[in-house]
């Protein structure tokens, strides 16, 4: 199965096909959308469809394999007039808590967690 156009997971597959010149007729269930990571694992789970593009917390949830392939960066981009408004939001990304507390999820990573990066 396949996520919906426009997600990062489709996005990215779509890359790699274009990259390795696979068509998509040729990949079986191409066509089959779901709409979310957990939508997807579900219907795995209940053998509707045999692998699916996913992160490894949907997989874990539901007992399934998970094999890694590429790790996505999520960044946290404002406008200089917001940064006084965010500022308790800023800092708290930067507390060992939060890290703590990211790192207990599945897959999930917080080695740039609080990184500012200005513009």
């Amino acid at each position: 199965m396949n996520r919906n156009a426009g997600s990062g997971t489709r996005l990215w597959l779509d890359s790699e096909l274009r990259k390795f010149k696979i068509p998509t007729e040729k990949v079986i269930g191409y066509d089959h959308l779901v709409n979310t990571h957990t939508e997807a694992a579900l219907l795995i789970f209940a053998n509707k469809a045999d692998a699916a593009l996913g992160i490894q917390a949907a997989a874990h949830q539901h007992g399934l394999d998970f094999i890694p392939l590429f790790e996505e960066r999520y960044d946290l981009v404002l406008s200089k007039e917001n940064e006084k408004t965010l500022l308790p939001l800023l800092d708290y990304l930067q507390t060992a808590n939060f890290r703590t507390e990211l790192n207990a999820l599945t897959g999930y990573n917080s080695m740039h967690s609080g990184e500012q990066i200005t513009l």
